[in-house]
């Protein structure tokens, strides 16, 4: 992750903390759950079009135990 992407998100926070307009902090909000779904699956090493596949998703990886 970027310097400007870890910036972005909390810049984000101190938006919605200072917003006093319903509609304008439902939009940082959502900007800011966007941001944030983006960083934790860079952290996860996954990309955005993953979806929710993990490393468990992957079919010729096989539990403990099986053969």
């Amino acid at each position: 992750m970027t310097n400007s992407e870890e910036k972005d998100w909390r810049k984000l926070c101190e938006l919605a903390a200072k917003e006093t307009d319903p509609e304008k902090l439902y939009a940082l909000v959502e900007q800011l759950n966007r941001a944030l779904k983006v960083r934790a699956q860079k952290m996860l090493g996954r990309t955005p079009g993953d979806g929710n596949r993990g490393p468990r998703a992957s079919p010729d990886r096989q539990e403990e135990g099986q053969a």
